[in-house]
């Protein structure tokens, strides 16, 4: 038997949401986030099962999502990436690390990036820092990413 509220439940999950479609789609948008989720989480608990028991020491991540422009492909991001990594090292005050990630088993219906930046610092001030002198001396860069695969 089902519970009394199951009903309202379900109609309370349900509400605003035009369709079957819609909310497969929503499950679908909860699984990426979980996804990423899950990849922070790991990445984070990495020094937890180092000896001693340390930390990585990595407070901030971020990540963005990237489409490769039209007759582009990973061998063009990659450019650019060792681009960045050239100016990074002169032009970052803190340390920041990033990493290129690609999907390999997906459904591209349900998850249309083709490739994913990663980026790591100690402190979440030393991200908002690195990210400052980024847009503020990095725009010949920014353009270059833009060229090869635009990330959100």
């Amino acid at each position: 038997m089902a519970h009394p509220d199951s009903a309202h439940t379900l109609e309370m999950l349900t509400s605003g949401l035009k369709s079957g479609q819609d909310i497969m789609e929503s499950c679908m948008n909860n699984k990426i986030v979980n996804f990423f989720l899950s990849c922070i989480t790991t990445f984070l608990a990495f020094g937890a099962f180092a000896d001693g028991h340390q930390t990585s020491g990595i407070e901030a991540l971020e990540i963005y999502m990237c489409e490769y422009a039209k007759g582009k492909d990973i061998d063009d991001l990659l450019k650019v990436a060792g681009e960045w990594d050239d100016w990074a090292n002169t032009n970052f005050s803190q340390d920041y690390t990033g990493f290129v990630l690609t999907p390999i088993a997906v459904n591209p219906a349900d998850f249309s990036a083709d490739a994913l930046w990663l980026g790591a610092t100690k402190t979440q001030e030393s991200m908002r820092i690195t990210n400052t002198e980024w847009y503020s001396k990095g725009s010949k860069l920014i353009k270059k990413f833009d060229a090869a695969a635009p990330c959100k």
